[in-house]
């Protein structure tokens, strides 16, 4: 597979990694709650750069088709391998929502390209994820106060043409 080989090709990872899979609520385009899902990636590992206070990504995956889509599921998932190995190997922690509409979502549908909903939904899913830190497999893993927001194809439109609520700082 192509992402296997540009991992053992071009970044040599620095950390270990644990993957979580994380309930949260945040709401529907009607203002409605609702449950969503999403991606905990933490390093785990005992060299310096892998503990401590460490940098996060928000990281908002493209359109996909498929309503069990989930960012957990690494062996079956090149974007979640890829984003995955980029950044949590590399000593980031990441956050990476599922969105309303996808994995356990209750929503009978995602809302495309709706960027108010995309950007609550990655809020919510961000705040759920620092009230998870530290991990009990990463104590010495924490948020270091720095926020990195990033995405592929509609995950780089959703936060891009909406802007997020002040309250994730």
């Amino acid at each position: 597979e192509v992402t296997q080989i540009l991992l053992e090709e071009v970044l040599t990872p620095e950390c270990r990694i644990d993957v979580y899979r994380f309930e949260y609520q945040t709401v529907d385009p009607a203002g409605i709650l609702t449950p969503a899902s999403a991606a905990l990636v933490v390093p785990n590992d005992s060299p310096s750069p892998c503990q401590g206070e460490r940098p996060l990504v928000l990281y908002a995956h493209g359109t996909n088709t498929n309503k069990s889509f989930n960012m957990t599921d690494l062996s079956d998932n090149g974007e979640g391998l890829l984003m995955a190995g980029v950044f949590a190997a590399e000593g980031y922690i990441v956050v990476a929502p599922n969105y309303v509409g996808y994995d356990t979502s209750t929503l009978g549908y995602h809302p495309y390209l709706n960027g108010e909903q995309q950007s609550n939904d990655m809020m919510d899913a961000l705040t759920a994820a620092r009230s998870a830190l530290p991990t009990v497999d990463a104590p010495a893993t924490t948020d270091g106060g720095q926020l990195f927001v990033t995405g592929y194809s509609q995950g780089g439109y959703g936060p891009s043409r909406q802007p997020m609520r002040s309250s994730w700082a």
